[in-house]
């Protein structure tokens, strides 16, 4: 054999294991490289997670301030019951002293525009207006002109106090004075 060739043969042979070390060596650059790709993705689920994270600390935020919320309620229902009550309570004390012939509750001093008022819409009337001059009664004892609507319709009449109770009353609707 011609040492040329036997020197071709081994440089041919060297070319050829130097190539398959050198795609050996790319493969596994490759696959490190392959990996980078998946920094990327973990990159982005930090970014996910680190939302989430801010989300929930927002939402236990959220959570104690309703909790605070729910609790205010609570108790501002509680007192609204309570005035409720109270108001109850009252309106029967005031309902008692009332209906009472002759008699006003203890303590309570109502004038004569209140006392008409009051048993005026007791009686369903609206927009209560005295048209008396109120300084010509005797204390509480008189006549109280005056005008008031009920359903709709405009009403006149008057009412006869003694000592400050109702003693009669006259109420005319006024559509009935046109024929």
């Amino acid at each position: 054999m011609d040492p040329v060739l036997v020197g071709l043969a081994i440089l041919a042979a060297l070319v050829v294991g130097g190539s398959l070390l050198l795609v050996r060596r790319l493969d596994a650059l490759d696959e490190r490289l392959g990996r980078l790709d998946d920094i990327d993705g973990l990159a982005r689920r930090v970014q996910r997670l680190a939302a989430e994270l801010d989300r929930k600390e927002l939402n236990a935020q959220i959570q104690t301030k309703l909790t605070e919320v729910g609790e205010a309620e609570r108790r501002l229902g509680a007192a609204v019951g309570e005035l409720r009550q109270q108001i109850d309570e009252l309106t029967e004390r005031i309902e008692a002293g009332l209906s009472g012939p002759g008699r006003r509750p203890e303590g309570l001093e109502l004038g004569a525009t209140e006392i008409v008022r009051r048993h005026l819409e007791d009686e369903g009337f609206q927009s209560v207006r005295v048209l008396s001059d109120l300084t010509r009664l005797d204390g509480l004892t008189g006549r109280v002109v005056f005008e008031a609507t009920r359903r709709g319709a405009m009403h006149k009449g008057h009412v006869s106090l003694r000592d400050g109770v109702i003693d009669d009353e006259t109420i005319r609707a006024a559509y009935s004075a046109f024929p």
